[in-house]
């Protein structure tokens, strides 16, 4: 074995022991010759780790690192997309803080939007009304609108209650301002010339008002006068 091996072996060995975690992760950032060394080893433990491990720990509030919990969100949600969003919604976790949760919530929840989208939004529909809806609606439809903001823009209508706690129904008396600035933002970057198209597509609606006040808007910041 060589003595590269041997460290890394030792290394893993106590990171996977729930008992020394949190010793092994701050020896291995405060004792590390290189930042890089620790980053290349740290790694190695989140992709040679289980899914259940990782649940252990996080429900025995043994992974402090905002760092470590941000890439064991996007490493569970590749590795089953549908339990990773159980346990961010349903599952035992244990978070110091909220910044904690949201390191994880936010990795998990964009990995997925990434490849499934759907997939996020039939399990934030499936939620009970209330708070912890809305605030995991607003980051999915944005990072929704961010990776795909045609998509984002087909279902505004479905979204903007998610967004809004009270908001039942589509409804013109609802301020549509933020997402379609935040949608428009992300399509202008990408292809104005078919976001133009799709607003000019639209029927007259409180959606088409919307998103077409937004793009004017963003297009008289952006173009010399």
């Amino acid at each position: 074995m060589s003595s590269t091996s041997r460290y890394l072996w030792r290394e893993t060995a106590e990171l996977r022991d729930p008992e020394t975690y949190d010793r092994g992760v701050e020896r291995l950032h405060r004792d590390s010759r290189s930042p890089l060394r620790a980053v290349s080893l740290q790694s190695h433990r989140i992709q040679n780790s289980s899914f259940e491990e990782w649940e252990h720990l996080i429900a025995e509030g043994k992974v402090d690192r905002l760092e470590i919990l941000a890439e064991v969100g996007a490493y569970l949600a590749r590795l089953d997309p549908e339990r990773a969003l159980h346990f961010l919604f349903h599952g035992s976790k244990s978070f110091d803080t909220l910044e904690h949760f949201y390191a994880f919530r936010d990795s998990v929840v964009a990995t997925i939007t990434k490849t499934d989208p759907q997939r996020v939004f039939d399990t934030l529909k499936a939620m009970k009304r209330g708070g912890a809806q809305m605030d995991n609606s607003r980051f999915f439809s944005e990072s929704w609108a961010k990776n795909d903001p045609r998509a984002a823009a087909d279902h505004f209508e479905e979204l903007m209650p998610l967004r809004n706690m009270a908001m039942e129904g589509p409804s013109p008396k609802i301020p549509y301002a933020e997402f379609s600035q935040i949608i428009m933002k992300s399509w202008i970057s990408k292809d104005p010339a078919e976001a133009r198209a799709y607003l000019e597509d639209l029927p007259a609606s409180p959606k088409r008002n919307a998103l077409q006040a937004a793009f004017d808007r963003l297009k008289a910041n952006t173009e010399p006068e």
